[in-house]
């Protein structure tokens, strides 16, 4: 995935999760080689990270997604 490519699906995952209500953000992490974007959401747990990232997933067909909680 290129970095432009990386920016919109994050975005728009970014978008899907506060569509749910959670604070949910795109933001560029330089410590990736491969994929420079992901997806921050304040105050989720583990089991909520797991379940949206298989989701995202499944609707993006895209095993490159990075979600994490902050």
């Amino acid at each position: 995935m290129t970095t432009i490519q990386s920016y919109n699906v994050h975005n728009q995952i970014a978008k899907i999760i506060r569509s749910f209500g959670m604070n949910a953000k795109c933001v560029n992490n330089k410590d990736f080689d491969f994929n420079n974007y992901e997806v921050r959401i304040k105050g989720a747990t583990e089991k909520e990270i797991f379940t949206l990232t298989n989701m995202m997933m499944e609707k993006y067909n895209n095993a490159l997604l990075n979600i994490v909680s902050c």
